[in-house]
């Protein structure tokens, strides 16, 4: 069986989340587009300004999503002792959607308290 050191647990979880907060970012950069190109609704009466403002105001959540997943993949992938908080906030904020994230969640849990838990005591961290 193949044995996966902590560090390559914690290289793998910043990947990923990364990639999932940037999949996030990408959604609503679609949206915004199909707003400039008039694709939602051509003969709206409601201003370009006046959408794109909708559209920033809706996704706040996402772009704060955004930011809280950048922060913990990357403290994920410098494998720092302060990656915890930012890593429960991502799971906070993704457990809910299923079956993705859900996964990643509950593997984002795991390795915070099993596998560095272990880690650190066997390097006496």
């Amino acid at each position: 069986m193949i044995k996966i050191r902590p560090d390559q647990h914690a290289r793998i979880l910043g990947f990923a989340i990364l990639g999932y907060g940037f999949q996030a970012l990408w959604t609503v950069l679609d949206d915004l587009n199909l707003i400039r190109r008039g694709v939602l609704d051509p003969y709206s009466e409601i201003p370009l300004d006046h959408l794109l403002l909708g559209v920033i105001s809706e996704n706040f959540k996402i772009y704060l999503f955004l930011i809280v997943s950048v922060v913990a993949g990357v403290s994920l992938l410098a494998v720092r002792s302060r990656s915890k908080l930012p890593a429960i906030l991502f799971v906070l904020g993704v457990v809910s959607f299923f079956p993705l994230g859900t996964i990643l969640s509950f593997y984002v849990l795991f390795y915070l308290f099993v596998i560095n838990e272990q880690d650190a005591e066997s390097t006496g961290k």
